[in-house]
C-alpha cells in the first residue's frame, strides 16, 4: 500500500493562552533525537542546524516569558507534534 502523510493543525485559546499545534503521522523521532531537540529548546546558544526552532523559542520566551514557547512530542513510528504557546493579545 501507499503510505499517506497527514498533517493536522489546531489552534485553541484557553484562559488567555493561545496554543497552536501541528501534528503529523510520520515516522517520528527516537528518544535520543527528541532529547537532543528538547535540550536545544532549553539552551541559550544554538550550535546546531535547527535554527528555526531555536529562534522561535528564544523570541517567544524573550517577548512573553519562560512559561510560553515551543514544545515537541514524538515517538518512533508515532508521528510528531509541535505545540507553540503564546499569550492572547487583544488589540
Amino acid at each position: 500500500g501507499i503510505d499517506v502523510m497527514s498533517l493536522s493543525i489546531t489552534a485553541r485559546s484557553v484562559s488567555g493562552r493561545l496554543t497552536v499545534a501541528v501534528q503529523d503521522n510520520g515516522s517520528g523521532m527516537d528518544k535520543e533525537a527528541l532529547k537532543s531537540i528538547r535540550s536545544l529548546l532549553r539552551s541559550e546558544k544554538n550550535e546546531t542546524t535547527h535554527t528555526g526552532l531555536h529562534t522561535a523559542q528564544r523570541r517567544i520566551q524573550l517577548m512573553y516569558g519562560m512559561s510560553y514557547g515551543v514544545k515537541i512530542e514524538s515517538s518512533k513510528e508515532g508521528g510528531t507534534r509541535v505545540k507553540v504557546t503564546m499569550p492572547v493579545i487583544k488589540a
